[in-house]
């Protein structure tokens, strides 16, 4: 019996150091899947690298969070990256996964670093990335490629950008600016938009923020060209 016993006890522990390693090391194999889908899918559609420092998965209560995102320049331009992101968090319906389209109720980014570069009177690296995505005003209508999304609400805050010039006749070399809030909600509602066509959106909302808050620093024609 007491024979018996030690081996029920042995196979006790073996099994709870297998779900143990099971829970704990799936965890970080999803995870690690997921950023690594995030940074091609997100690469493919900006066409310039992105990368991802650290992403975490709560399955059971559908959210997310992401530190140290980066995307990289177009080519011809000097700087490394065009954004940086300290962190974002996200949080889903996690039943609407299996559905045609899947709803995010929160979208929090937080510290974006933005370095827009003006080479000339109509270029610059911003532009460049915006020309190949989908545009939000209808001019360049789009299917998405993707999966579907729907957003409740989407909050981006402590965004700073720094415009530096090239090739132009101005007194500064750079300029630094911080940007209000941008916030949206109820995004895709009206029309169906994928991971593309958000970020279309929010670099087109960062672009119309430089702009408003560079009036009356930078001549208007560069303003304009934003």
């Amino acid at each position: 019996m007491f024979k018996l016993f030690k081996k029920v006890r042995t196979l006790a522990v073996i099994a709870v150091i297998a779900v143990v390693v099971v829970v704990l090391g799936g965890s970080v194999v999803v995870d690690g899947l997921v950023r690594r889908g995030i940074e091609a899918g997100a690469t493919r559609a900006l066409k310039v690298g992105v990368v991802i420092d650290h992403l975490g998965l709560a399955l059971m209560s559908g959210s997310a969070g992401m530190t140290g995102l980066a995307v990289d320049n177009p080519a011809g331009f000097e700087a490394e990256h065009l954004l940086t992101l300290e962190e974002g968090r996200i949080q889903l319906e996690i039943g609407s996964l299996l559905k045609d389209v899947v709803n995010i109720r929160d979208i929090q980014l937080k510290g974006a670093h933005v370095v827009v570069e003006q080479k000339g009177l109509v270029n610059n690296n911003l532009q460049t990335v915006l020309k190949g995505l989908p545009r939000s005003d209808g001019t360049k209508p789009s299917e998405p490629s993707g999966k579907k999304l729907h957003i409740d609400n989407l909050a981006m805050t402590d965004i700073t950008v720094e415009i530096r010039f090239s090739g132009l006749l101005v007194k500064r070399d750079a300029v630094s600016l911080s940007l209000p809030p941008i916030r949206m909600k109820d995004v895709g509602s009206d029309k169906a938009i994928d991971t593309a066509g958000l970020t279309a959106q929010i670099l087109a909302a960062i672009a119309k923020g430089v702009a408003e808050q560079a009036s009356g620093i930078l001549p208007d024609h560069i303003i304009g060209n934003m």
